[in-house]
């Protein structure tokens, strides 16, 4: 590495996502020169720690990755973190940070630049995080070490292991977390209800109904049911109609059209984060990401029924 980065890449995370920071440092750690402070505890014994993590964030690492909740930068040392990030960007600018929300509504930093893109980890996981990182080492004019027998060897090794992690969470907790987050939603779009924009919300204990008028509906439906021992398995429903509906769907009548249907099961992401699968394009949803785009989308709808602007009514 050229003279003025110590290390490829920093990691900068308050304690709860440490495991996060580990996984995605497990994952690029055989291609690229890392700082985590908890394997790093070793060299910074006896050392005046805020200098330390200073000059780290603040020159050392040619790239730094920050996991971002509320309450990063309020912390001890994340705010020295966040102090030594912030000065560097001034003079610098930030295409050296890398944002990852880990909050359930994904924001950035308040001083973070509107038009930079973060990382979706709900989405793509550790996984998809690792080859990020090292296309952004290299665009910083970073050289991943080559890969070797050894490490490819490693990397599958620990692939294999997070797997089994998931899959043994999923078959323990599995029912029990997916009810909690089924009923987590649900909530969450029984709070939505403004009949000051017309969007109106009604609600049982297994389903939510939102529609904007009389434009369009959209019926949120949670079947629970045995968790990956049978084929009867717990489903989340999401269909788009035409028009108002009831909630009860008994009472539909013939001439109610549904538009679209869209299935979900509950699942886990790599690092265990509850999130919702679609089960026709595999990809994944956080329960906040699957709230905004329910109502995205039908607010979109109904912009199209009275004559507005159009977008998409599905995103793939």
């Amino acid at each position: 590495m050229e003279q003025g980065f110590k290390y490829d890449v920093a990691f900068s995370f308050l304690a709860r996502d440490e495991p996060t920071a580990q996984k995605i440092n497990e994952l690029i750690g055989r291609r690229l020169s890392t700082f985590l402070y908890s394997a790093r505890q070793k060299e910074l014994v006896g050392k005046d720690g805020e200098e330390e993590f200073s000059r780290v964030f603040a020159r050392e690492a040619r790239v730094v990755v920050v996991l971002y909740r509320t309450g990063w930068g309020k912390t001890n040392w994340t705010r020295v973190e966040e102090t030594a990030i912030k000065n560097r960007g001034f003079d610098a600018g930030y295409d050296f940070v890398l944002v990852i929300p880990r909050d359930r509504q994904p924001s950035a930093p308040p001083w973070f630049p509107k038009p930079r893109i973060w990382f979706d980890f709900g989405r793509w996981g550790a996984e998809g995080a690792a080859p990020v990182i090292e296309q952004r080492v290299k665009d910083a004019g970073g050289s991943p070490y080559p890969p070797t027998p050894e490490g490819m060897i490693a990397e599958r090794a620990h692939i294999r292991a997070t797997e089994a992690e998931r899959q043994r969470a999923l078959l323990e907790h599995g029912l029990q977390w997916a009810e909690e987050e089924a009923k987590a939603l649900l909530d969450r779009f029984g709070r939505l209800e403004d009949r000051s924009a017309g969007f109106h919300v009604g609600r049982d204990a297994y389903a939510v109904r939102l529609h904007i008028d009389a434009t369009c509906t959209l019926r949120v439906e949670w079947r629970p049911g045995p968790y990956r021992h049978s084929e009867n398995e717990p489903v989340l429903n999401v269909v788009f109609w035409r028009g108002p509906v009831p909630l009860d769907l008994n009472q539909v009548r013939g001439e109610m059209q549904r538009i679209r249907d869209r299935s979900f099961e509950f699942d886990l992401s790599s690092d265990l984060e509850r999130v919702w699968r679609e089960t026709r394009s595999g990809r994944t949803y956080t329960s906040e990401q699957l709230v905004v785009e329910c109502v995205e989308l039908l607010t979109n709808r109904s912009r199209r029924g009275a004559g507005g602007a159009t977008r998409p009514v599905f995103r793939e």
